[in-house]
C-alpha cells in the first residue's frame, strides 16, 4: 500500500529545505557591527538626558580672555 510520492512535491520539499539553510548559513555567518567602547553610546535623542538650555535672544556670548597666569621663574 505505499505510494510513491510525486516528483513535484519532492522537488518543492528540497528546495524549501535548501532555502532555509542557506538563509540560516548568511545569518550566522554576517559580520557582526562592532559595539560601541565603553561608556560611549553614541548620541542621544533630544527628549533623554540633561535638558538642553535655550539659547538667549540675544546671541552667543563672545569667547573669554584668558585668565592671566603666574610668571614661571626658573632654576
Amino acid at each position: 500500500m505505499r505510494r510513491e510520492v510525486p516528483t513535484g512535491v519532492a522537488v518543492a520539499v528540497i528546495v524549501v529545505v535548501l532555502v532555509i539553510v542557506a538563509v540560516a548559513y548568511w545569518y550566522f555567518t554576517r559580520p557582526k557591527p562592532a559595539s560601541p567602547p565603553e561608556g560611549e553610546h553614541g548620541p542621544m535623542p533630544p527628549t533623554h538626558g540633561i535638558p538642553v538650555p535655550k539659547p538667549s535672544p540675544s546671541g552667543p556670548k563672545p569667547p573669554q580672555p584668558p585668565a592671566p597666569q603666574a610668571p614661571k621663574t626658573g632654576p
